[in-house]
């Protein structure tokens, strides 16, 4: 049962919520973006 009601702690969502901060630091960084802008093709 434990098994089951994990995902809906406070302890998970400290979880989810770094790790959703992380990856929000991640796409606006330079290291995301790429060297070249490349025109979209139509």
């Amino acid at each position: 049962m434990l098994f089951l009601y994990l995902p809906y702690t406070k302890l998970a969502h400290i979880a989810y919520r770094t790790t959703a901060m992380a990856f929000e630091r991640f796409r606006e960084s330079s290291f995301a973006k790429p060297a070249i802008e490349q025109p979209l093709k139509m």
